[in-house]
């Protein structure tokens, strides 16, 4: 019973910031009425990024509040969150998200009518002609809040009752069905389960947020890169993993020989 409970639980930070959006909305189409600019006024134009961002940040400062007051002390070290963790991670989202180019190029061969409805998806992101705001929204915004609400608070309310990876599955499905399309919900179940094991093997959640943002950065500003270039990037993004990775071994055996 109480691990229903707990899933039920689980439910509360995405439906907030669902009610977070729809009451920022609703404030603006209100001001559309009453300033005779019509309820249609917050539809158009820069409007809806701002709505977004604005029910994002509110969202953000909520989960932040919420967390710092559950906070407790953890057993065990906490992995530091350093120069090269930052560029391994950067180098893991950019893989991320060149793979899932790859798979969507695939995908537009196979499945032609669902990836009109992702490109009209993407369209309304603003990702083809983006702007200041849905920049800000798409790289900024969505990492921060997304995190908070669902590595964040999510996930830590599941782990009080179920074992990481059962919670771990739960966030990221919550994840996938927040973004409403049968192609977007598919790789945002899979990026939900990497950004969660950031979260388990660093021990912060600054380290998923950073992950996201190269994720979703990659995804805005590199979106029309070629096949050829995707797997160049790919191999870049590899070696540059490869070669932190290798520094931080040499370093942990280099700590382990001078530790008294």
């Amino acid at each position: 019973m109480k691990k229903v409970i707990c899933i039920l639980k689980s439910l509360l930070p995405m439906l907030l910031w669902l009610g977070m959006q729809s009451v920022v909305s609703i404030l603006f189409l209100l001001t559309g009425v009453l300033t005779g600019k019509g309820p249609l006024w917050a539809t158009g134009g820069e409007l809806p990024y701002v709505i977004s961002v604005l029910a994002n940040g509110v969202t953000f400062l909520l989960g932040y509040l919420w967390l710092q007051k559950k906070k407790k002390e953890t057993s065990g070290q906490e992995r530091r969150f350093s120069l090269g963790a930052a560029v391994k991670l950067l180098a893991v989202g950019v893989i991320f998200q060149m793979i899932v180019s790859l798979l969507l190029a695939g995908m537009q061969v196979v499945f032609p009518k669902a990836m009109e409805s992702y490109a009209q998806v993407l369209e309304n992101l603003g990702v083809f002609a983006p702007s200041v705001f849905s920049v800000l929204y798409t790289v900024v915004f969505a990492p921060l809040t997304e995190e908070m609400v669902f590595r964040g608070v999510t996930l830590r309310i599941l782990q009080e009752e179920l074992p990481f990876a059962a919670a771990n599955v739960l966030q990221a499905v919550l994840f996938a069905l927040m973004h409403g399309n049968l192609v977007q919900s598919s790789y945002a179940f899979l990026a939900g389960l990497l950004l969660g094991t950031v979260v388990k093997r660093y021990g912060k959640l600054s380290a998923a947020i950073w992950c996201h943002f190269a994720v979703n950065a990659s995804g805005l500003f590199l979106g029309d890169i070629s096949v050829p270039g995707i797997f160049l990037l790919l191999g870049i993004s590899f070696g540059v993993l490869l070669v932190f990775v290798i520094i931080d071994k040499k370093m942990e055996k280099t700590n382990e020989k001078y530790r008294v």
